[in-house]
């Protein structure tokens, strides 16, 4: 236990030090991007692109049965069977990728050209990106199998070093934009196309020369091949409510707005693609530890880490957050100096709904991990869909285009509490304790926390040394509540214990 909560904290440190520097990358090149391309085509961007992402629900859940059936039988240290699962993800992925062309050419292609609210000049440009935003989701799915064994097999290092060179590449990019004299949309879609291209590349090389049993032979198990498909029939579902979430309600912003509406909604995701990196590197490291600890029958030891991957997922989130929550319009001028309109509101509500749906991702493990998945994926689907009907009423009625995510919020809590419910009876879960030392001290830290930055907030001017000010208190603030309120004595514990091992390691170094 000591060993594997090593791993998760060494893997961890790998994540975040890829995460900081494609942070301070990705912040530079959105800002560029957006001045460059200028509102009404960085939301065409975003929006056509969104329609392949509408599609890609297919791999999506193919992808979640992928990893976990590779990460189990990498928990059980079965070879033969490990490059069995591999050969039959690889078949199923080429097939997953034909059907999403098909869609794509197909469907997609007619809603993008009669539905789209998409300035008429600007059409044959968005074609473009469509087309190259469909190329980049073929390469995109083949190579799934590959990515899955690297993460299964916890080689963060790589996993860091790929997305470090590929934000450099798209630094450069961004260079070369600006002084390229065709048209920059169209320009913009075809170099991400070709940098998306080498990432994966990179991933699928660095797979086959270092695992051996990542290796295709064919063969035709229709026992394996019916098991994980009724495993991603279930994901399928859950996916396809992610889907309509996210993209139906961005396409539905398009169709009531316009396309300007969708570039803030897209500098608002962009904000919070940055900050949920934070949570989303942990819980990519804690994983593969719920799964293998289930496939050991280590029970206790998956019900410790689900219940700290979960309060751990929301305080990390929280620490970069609170400062820009209290800050977001400071922050967004600072960074885009342009900025397009409702940006600030858009950006604080998603921030918030990704700071409740950050509890959810060591219960999605956990549950994945027993297979047992149907009733949780009918439950938190249903509820999911529901955003888009009840956005689409309200919409409809002449409410303003921030009132989705105020709806998404609502539904994240109900998803959150059925999550935790149906997961109880799925593997056992103390549910009073999950309650008592999670969500309760979560409350707590969230209410006393901020109290402190907003009264600092109000007393001094709106420039930069308000920001620190807030920032540092913020995070003082938040610190000290997590550490008096929000872990327990075993958890003191065990980070004392890592600490004591790091000054140890440096003073004999």
């Amino acid at each position: 236990m000591e060993l594997n909560s090593r791993k998760i904290f060494i893997n961890t440190s790998m994540l975040y030090l890829r995460m900081l520097m494609t942070m301070f990358v990705g912040i530079y090149t959105s800002r560029v991007v957006l001045n460059v391309l200028g509102f009404a085509d960085y939301g065409i961007y975003n929006v056509v692109g969104g329609i392949i992402i509408m599609f890609s629900f297919f791999n999506n859940a193919m992808g979640t049965a992928t990893g976990r059936y590779i990460t189990t039988a990498i928990g059980e240290n079965n070879k033969r069977k490990l490059r069995k699962i591999f050969s039959h993800t690889v078949i199923i992925h080429i097939l997953i990728a034909l059907v999403v062309l098909l869609m794509a050419e197909t469907i997609g292609l007619w809603f993008l050209n009669y539905h789209m609210d998409i300035p008429s000049d600007r059409i044959i440009a968005a074609n473009w990106v469509y087309q190259f935003s469909v190329f980049s989701s073929i390469i995109f799915i083949s190579s799934n199998p590959y990515y899955s064994f690297i993460i299964g097999y916890e080689h963060m290092h790589f996993y860091a070093i790929a997305s470090v060179v590929d934000s450099f590449l798209k630094l450069g990019v961004v260079f070369l934009l600006q002084f390229i004299n065709e048209d920059k949309l169209i320009t913009w879609a075809i170099l991400t196309f070709i940098i998306s291209f080498i990432s994966r590349m990179m991933f699928r090389t660095y797979a086959k020369l270092k695992f051996t049993s990542c290796k295709f032979e064919y063969s035709l198990d229709k026992k394996l091949i019916k098991e994980m498909g009724f495993m991603a029939n279930w994901s399928l579902l859950g996916f396809v409510a992610d889907a309509t979430k996210g993209q139906g309600v961005n396409i539905l912003l398009n169709t009531f707005f316009g396309v300007v509406v969708n570039a803030a909604r897209g500098v608002a995701y962009q904000v919070d693609g940055v900050v949920r990196g934070f949570v989303n590197n942990f819980q990519t490291a804690i994983n593969p530890q719920i799964t293998k600890s289930y496939a050991s029958n280590n029970i206790a030891y998956m019900y410790k880490i689900v219940q700290q991957g979960s309060k751990f997922s929301f305080f990390l989130l929280f620490l970069i957050t609170l400062p820009l929550l209290i800050e977001t319009d400071y922050v967004i001028v600072l960074w885009l100096k342009n900025v397009p309109d409702n940006t600030v509101l858009f950006c604080r509500l998603i921030l918030i709904n990704s700071l409740i749906e950050s509890i959810s991702g060591p219960l999605i493990t956990a549950a994945y991990a027993t297979k047992k998945i149907r009733k949780l994926q009918i439950a938190v689907s249903f509820l999911n869909i529901l955003i888009l009907p009840i956005s689409y009423s309200f919409l409809k009625l002449g409410y303003d285009a921030y009132y989705p995510f105020i709806i998404s919020i609502i539904i994240s809590l109900l998803v959150l509490i059925s999550r935790i419910f149906i997961v109880n009876r799925i593997i056992k879960l103390p549910t009073r304790e999950y309650f008592l030392n999670v969500i309760l001290k979560i409350i707590l830290v969230s209410v006393l926390a901020p109290i402190v930055p907003l009264i600092l907030s109000e007393s001094t001017s709106n420039d930069f040394y308000n920001f620190l000010i807030v920032g540092f208190s913020s995070v003082g603030c938040l610190m000290l509540f997590i550490y008096t309120i929000g872990i327990n004595n075993e958890d003191k514990v065990f980070f004392k214990k890592i600490i004591q091992k790091k000054l140890s390691k440096q003073s004999n170094n």
